[in-house]
Formats: structure tokens, C-alpha cells, sequence
């Protein structure tokens, strides 16, 4: 049996961090969240448990707006760090521009580009990926 999953979400905005926290405990209480206000604290920390060969996460859900790391910024080093493991980063974003889209794929390693509000089957859809 697959290991519980773990669910970073990155994003400077309490309440979008509420809202994706009490979906997914909702679809499934057993992931474990890890939040991040922005991508220099989640870039760190991602960072530090690689240095201890901690998992990584499974999913990132990553805003692309926030105060001292943004979300392209974060993933510019994000893509530095992964040695051997696939982490499922999706962008979910207030953000409808042609330009932010165009840009996430350019990311291989980003797997789709989501705009809020974020419906449950979608969180749902994503979580069950890869079990």
C-alpha cells in the first residue's frame, strides 16, 4: 500500500490556504498539508528536508503572486533541488493571464495551471493521481 501522501500549498493568502487545507482534510484527513506564506520559507524548508533525506512532497499546490518569493522565482530553484523524486506541482491562481500560462509550461515539472476558485472534484482528481 502507497504511503499517506503529503500536500505542500504555498500561498501568501490565509484563506486560500484555509480554503485547500479544509477541502483536501475533507476528500481525505490521512495527507499531511504543509503550508508555506511564500516560496523562500517552502524553498528552505523543502531544502533543509532533503539535507535529512526526508520525502518530498507529493503534490505542491504553488500560487504565483506572493511577497518575497514568487511562485516562478520558487520554481527556478525548486527544479534545482529534485534528485530522484517527482513532486506534482500544480499553479493555483487568482491569475488569468495568457502570459502566466504560456509560462507554466515551460516548466516540465509543472503539471497543470489551475485558476481559483478550485473545485473539489479538481482537488480530488489530483490527490487520487498516481495512487
Amino acid at each position: 500500500m502507497k504511503k499517506n501522501k503529503t500536500i505542500c500549498i504555498i500561498d501568501d493568502e490565509e484563506i486560500n490556504q484555509f480554503i485547500l487545507t479544509t477541502i483536501i482534510k475533507n476528500l481525505n484527513s490521512d495527507i499531511k498539508i504543509l503550508s508555506f506564506n511564500n516560496g523562500e520559507v517552502a524553498l528552505n524548508t523543502l531544502t533543509q528536508s532533503l539535507v535529512s533525506k526526508e520525502d518530498m512532497p507529493d503534490i505542491i499546490l504553488l500560487d504565483i503572486n506572493m511577497p518575497v518569493m514568487g511562485g516562478w522565482q520558487f520554481m527556478d530553484e525548486f527544479v534545482k533541488l529534485q534528485v530522484g523524486s517527482k513532486t506534482a506541482i500544480y499553479i493555483i491562481t487568482s491569475s488569468s493571464s495568457p502570459e502566466d500560462k504560456k509560462k507554466a509550461k515551460t516548466y516540465s515539472d509543472i503539471s497543470d495551471f489551475l485558476t481559483r476558485p478550485i473545485a473539489a472534484s479538481t482537488l480530488k482528481e489530483i490527490i487520487e493521481k498516481d495512487e
